[in-house]
């Protein structure tokens, strides 16, 4: 809060291309125009850039910057709410694409669905996505987040339902608007794995009245669109992953609405890997895992650890081949004995396990022999 009063307070006119507050690794410099932004007072108005949600950067930048206005100014906090989302254009202002949709008569159609905050239209993924919703009858009228397919304008409208992604940014920011708006919407766990991806179409089928999809189903479809995965399943029966909430809980740790929309407990173990949660607590502090993750996750390890308890030891003492963290992490990571990984090796659909299982096998180290060499494409 002190480091952005001090910035605020220098009042150098609106904060653009000006620095963003980052300890590590630099600062970054993004360029707004004014036209990207919209019509602000140059003598009153104070737009600050940041580049990640609350949730993720564990402060809520907005409010600070707001208590630190000066008097007569107005704060505009501009949250791109995805990683790396730092192009600040008008076609990537969601409220502002909504709010500028056609009012009046809705010509939505039974059985069509928008798709929102799961990837960008020209993404593999989301084409793949869209095929597999045509399999059971769904038509995707148009793609938005972090971009806007290019007939959204058009056809967005034309949807009888919007499904967002679970990640808390995404309905902080669409939610109230289509709800304005009068358009539906429904949060739903993104469709990481094959188990997931499956409840992800008899959620949305459901959602629309449709018959849904059994399991068993996806699962055939996976060895059609991605053949092997039941191998590399067998494979990452060897490797175990360390996910580590240093300063959260274990069931913050474990929720879609932090981690990005995925449910990493079901994802990872549906891929085959062992997987152990650890909570680190205070000092001589002893606390109870929660019933309800226990219940939830059969085959998942929770721990709670006391924050005396080094990486390295952590890591020796559970058997860590990956660990999940952040970039500034990584290195820590390595000298305590394991390897980095982070969300960028992480993939939706069926097509992205397979894609996920070989790129994690590659980092813990084991070998994929020749015939396994193929799907290590794209991972």
């Amino acid at each position: 809060a002190d480091a952005i009063a001090r910035v605020i307070h220098k009042r150098r006119g609106p904060l653009y291309g000006q620095p963003t507050i980052r300890p590590r690794p630099r600062p970054v410099t993004i360029p707004v125009q004014r036209e990207h932004i919209g019509i602000f007072e140059p003598k009153n108005d104070i737009v600050v850039i940041g580049h990640c949600d609350y949730h993720m950067v564990g402060d809520d930048i907005g409010s600070v910057c707001k208590k630190c206005a000066p008097a007569r100014a107005r704060i505009k906090y501009l949250n791109p709410p995805l990683a790396g989302f730092e192009e600040v254009k008008t076609s990537n202002w969601w409220r502002d694409f909504l709010t500028c949709l056609p009012r009046g008569k809705r010509s939505a159609r039974k059985g069509a669905v928008n798709l929102a905050g799961l990837g960008s239209h020209d993404e593999a993924h989301i084409s793949e996505l869209k095929g597999l919703l045509e399999r059971v009858g769904i038509e995707t009228a148009s793609v938005i987040l972090p971009y806007i397919s290019p007939d959204a304008y058009a056809r967005f409208a034309q949807a009888d339902l919007t499904v967002l992604s679970a990640w808390h940014p995404i309905g902080r920011v669409l939610e109230a608007p289509l709800r304005e708006q009068g358009f539906k919407s429904v949060k739903l766990d993104c469709p990481y794995g094959v188990a997931g991806t499956a409840k992800w179409l008899a959620a949305v089928a459901s959602r629309l009245g449709l018959k849904g999809v059994r399991e068993s189903v996806v699962s055939g479809w996976a060895d059609e669109l991605a053949p092997g995965y039941g191998a590399l399943k067998e494979r990452a029966r060897r490797v175990t992953i360390g996910l580590v909430a240093d300063i959260g809980t274990l069931a913050e740790l474990c929720s879609p609405g932090f981690f990005f929309g995925l449910d990493p407990c079901s994802f990872f173990t549906d891929l085959g890997f062992n997987l152990k949660v650890f909570q680190v607590t205070p000092a001589g502090r002893s606390r109870a895992v929660p019933e309800r993750l226990l219940r939830a996750y059969p085959c998942v390890e929770f721990h709670m650890v006391d924050r005396s308890l080094s990486p390295k030891g952590l890591i020796k003492k559970h058997g860590l081949d990956l660990v999940y963290c952040d970039i500034c992490q990584g290195e820590m990571i390595k000298r305590a004995g394991a390897t980095p990984f982070g969300a960028d090796s992480l993939r939706m659909g069926l097509s992205g396990a397979r894609q996920t299982q070989a790129k994690l096998l590659a980092l813990s180290g084991i070998t994929l022999h020749s015939e396994f060499g193929r799907f290590l494409r794209d991972a």
